[in-house]
């Protein structure tokens, strides 16, 4: 009888070892899905690689530039509103004066510094590439390394160029230029900001209702402060994605 209930609890225990053992086994199977999968793209489809890698970074510096207000720079004049620290687009000192830009190449620098990150991620991609071949005993050779990024209306276009020979086996991969665009409202509110600092400087004044009644796709909110600030807020529609900055122009001496 003793010998009975001994067997029976070896087999339970048993049992219990096999799940445990089981269940390890489809969660590492899930957690190392995704690296496998890169694996097998970056070593199948090399070309397809690079473009995901591109697109990529791009995405992540309009999130960042989003989520960290990527229009403040080093040394600019700023404004707090709300505990909020945004940069003025347009500034002046002096009374009845307009305003003057304080960054008049706010598409470009934007377009470069997004330029610039998604160049190093490529270099990146381009050197794990050449790892995984390697380390399967391919040789792999790439030159003529260069990036372009150009922000247009309602996407961002990006041509990836580079010279990538891969010998594998009986073929030779050639890789040399990955073109693409990604869908972003980046550029859009960044022209409808430029926009508005060309009205204020020029005009001291943007009358944001009309620019709105034509052009339905951006919110425009704007907020006059006691100092004759003025703070506006662009919002894409569909996506809620905004930008904020401030501008003081052509200001009045108190009491007139």
């Amino acid at each position: 009888m003793d010998f009975v209930i001994k067997s029976k609890r070896g087999q339970v225990t048993l049992f219990i070892v096999l799940a445990i053992l089981l269940v390890s086994s489809v969660v590492l199977l899930f957690t190392l899905k995704p690296e496998l999968n890169l694996f097998r793209q970056k070593t199948s489809s090399p070309a397809e690689y690079l473009s995901d890698c591109v697109e990529d970074s791009i995405k992540s510096y309009e999130k960042s530039f989003f989520d960290s207000k990527n229009m403040l720079q080093e040394g600019s004049l700023n404004y707090v509103y709300n505990k909020q620290t945004i940069p003025f687009l347009c500034y002046s000192t002096e009374f009845y004066n307009p305003c003057i830009p304080q960054n008049p190449l706010l598409i470009e620098s934007v377009r470069k510094k997004m330029e610039n990150s998604a160049s190093r991620e490529l270099s990146r991609c381009v050197l794990s590439i050449k790892e995984d071949y390697e380390r399967q005993g391919y040789s792999f050779e790439y030159s003529n390394f260069s990036m372009s990024v150009i922000l247009n209306e309602l996407d961002i276009s990006y041509s990836a160029r580079i010279n990538m020979i891969i010998p594998r086996g009986d073929e030779t991969i050639l890789i040399s230029t990955r073109e693409g665009k990604v869908p972003s409202v980046l550029p859009k509110l960044l022209r409808t900001a430029e926009t508005i600092v060309n009205y204020e400087t020029s005009f001291c004044e943007f009358n944001h209702m009309t620019w709105q009644a034509v052009n339905r796709g951006i919110v425009i909110e704007r907020f006059r402060s006691g100092d004759q600030t003025k703070v506006y807020t662009l919002r894409d529609r569909n996506s809620d994605k905004e930008i904020k900055f401030a501008i003081r122009t052509c200001v009045m001496p108190a009491g007139i």
